[in-house]
C-alpha cells in the first residue's frame, strides 16, 4: 500500500545549456540549494463549436500545446574560496544572460583613500562592475584609469596594503539574451515524481535582504517539462529519463541573512529592507503554426529596479539622501551578503536615481520607504554580481 511523500525528501540540481532546450547531463556539483519549486503545466485547449445533439460534451484532441511555467526559491550557498563558481553562480548567469569574469592571483601594489582605489604592478585586467576580494570584504571595480590601477566603490577597510593578495572572485555581467538552463527535479522514492525542466529560462529574478539566509527567487517559463512516470524525450535531445547524479545528502553552509553591508554613493548605509528585481521581459515563440513547442525566445528591454527603506535620522548621510532623490540626484549602490571567504556575494549598480521616499510616521521611530527606483545604463552595465 502506498503511503505519502514527504516534501523534505527532494533535490534539485541546474546547469546552463549549449543550445535552447537541448537537456544538458547534470553532475552532482549542479546541486541547489533550494526552498521550494513550483511547476505549472498549463494545457492550451480551443473549445469545440460543433453541435453534440445533447448536452454533452465531446472529447477534446489528445494532442494540446502546453505552456509551462515556473518559481524557484534558492538559498545562497557557500563554497570552496578557490572556486566560487557553483549551481548558483549558473542560475545568476542565466537570468543576467552575459559572461563570467574571473579575478585571481593580483598583487596589491599600492592603496589610495581619496577616490579609494588599488595599484598593481602588472596589468590587472579588470572590468567596471567587476568584484574584487580581499580577506572577508568585497568591493567593486567602479573605475579602470588605466592597465595598472582601478578605483573602487567603496573602501577596503581590513588592513589591506602594498604586497596584499586579493582572493579569487568570479562576477557575472549582464547580456543581450538570457541563457536557458536545465532543472533536474528528484524525489525520495524516485520514479514518481521525478522531472526534467528543459529550456528554462528566467523571466524575474527578485534578492531580498533581511531574512534568516541570503537568496533569491527566479520565475521564468520552461520550453519542455518531462517525467520519469511517463517519459517523452521529444524534443529534450533525451534517450531515456536520466538518474540521479550520484546523491549526495551533504549539508550546505548558507550566507547568513543577517551579515552583510551597503554602500550608497561610496558612503554605508544601515537600512531596515532592501528588495532588488530584475525583469528580462522574456517571450517564447510557441504561438506560432506548425510549432508544438517553443524553437526559440527573445527578450525585450531589462528593467532592474531597488526598493528599500530605513530609520529617518539627523544623521549627514541620511539626510542627504533624502535630499538627492528630491533633486533627482544619481547614484550608485554597492551590497556585500555575508563576511567570510567562500560565502561572500556582491551586487553593483553603478547608476540609479533614488524615488522620494514614503515617510512613514505611526510607530515610535519615522521610516523612510525608497519605492523601486530603476537602473541605467549604456550597454549592458546597469548591474553585476559577484561571488567570492
Amino acid at each position: 500500500m502506498g503511503c505519502y511523500i514527504n516534501s523534505t525528501n527532494e533535490r534539485l540540481y541546474g546547469a546552463l545549456e549549449t543550445g535552447f532546450g537541448a537537456a544538458t547531463t547534470l553532475t552532482p556539483q549542479d546541486r541547489l540549494s533550494f526552498r521550494s519549486l513550483k511547476l505549472r503545466e498549463e494545457s492550451v485547449r480551443v473549445t469545440r463549436k460543433d453541435k453534440t445533439g445533447s448536452r454533452t460534451r465531446f472529447a477534446p484532441h489528445p494532442e494540446v500545446r502546453r505552456e509551462s511555467t515556473f518559481d524557484l526559491q534558492c538559498y545562497f550557498p557557500g563554497r570552496e574560496p578557490a572556486n566560487p563558481v557553483d549551481a548558483m553562480t549558473d542560475l545568476i548567469e542565466s537570468a543576467l544572460g552575459g559572461g563570467r569574469r574571473t579575478a585571481t592571483g593580483l598583487a596589491v601594489s599600492g592603496v589610495s583613500s581619496t577616490p579609494p582605489g588599488l595599484t598593481f604592478g602588472t596589468p590587472h585586467g579588470l572590468a567596471v562592475g567587476q568584484g574584487l576580494r580581499f580577506g572577508g570584504q568585497l568591493r567593486f571595480v567602479k573605475a579602470v584609469p588605466d592597465a595598472h590601477s582601478v578605483t573602487l566603490s567603496a573602501p577596503f577597510d581590513n588592513g589591506i596594503q602594498a604586497g596584499s593578495m586579493l582572493g579569487v572572485s568570479a562576477t557575472i555581467f549582464p547580456g543581450e539574451t538570457p541563457r536557458s538552463l536545465t532543472l533536474g527535479n528528484y524525489w525520495t522514492p524516485g520514479g514518481g515524481l521525478d522531472r526534467i525542466l528543459a529550456g528554462s529560462v528566467i523571466d524575474e529574478m527578485e534578492i531580498a535582504l533581511n531574512s534568516d539566509f541570503h537568496g533569491a527567487r527566479f520565475r521564468g517559463i520552461t520550453r519542455e517539462v518531462v517525467s520519469a512516470s511517463a517519459f517523452d524525450g521529444g524534443h529534450t535531445g533525451l534517450i531515456q529519463f536520466p538518474a540521479e547524479p550520484s546523491a549526495n545528502y551533504q549539508s550546505f553552509l548558507l550566507v547568513p541573512g543577517h551579515i552583510g553591508r551597503l554602500f550608497l554613493g561610496g558612503i554605508e548605509f544601515y537600512l531596515l529592507s532592501l528588495t532588488l528585481r530584475l525583469r528580462n521581459q522574456v517571450d517564447a515563440r510557441a504561438r506560432e503554426f506548425g510549432w508544438s513547442v517553443a524553437p526559440c525566445y527573445s527578450a525585450d528591454l531589462r528593467e532592474v529596479s531597488v526598493q528599500f527603506g530605513l530609520y529617518a535620522s539627523t544623521k549627514e548621510a541620511v539626510v542627504g539622501l533624502h535630499a538627492m532623490a528630491r533633486q533627482r540626484e544619481e547614484t550608485g549602490l554597492s551590497i556585500q551578503l555575508g563576511n567570510k571567504p567562500g560565502q561572500l556575494v556582491g551586487i553593483h549598480i553603478p547608476r540609479f536615481i533614488p524615488e522620494i521616499p514614503e515617510i512613514a510616521d505611526a510607530e515610535s521611530r519615522v521610516v523612510m520607504s525608497y519605492p523601486g527606483s530603476l537602473a541605467y545604463g549604456v550597454m549592458n552595465d546597469e548591474i553585476s554580481i559577484a561571488f567570492a
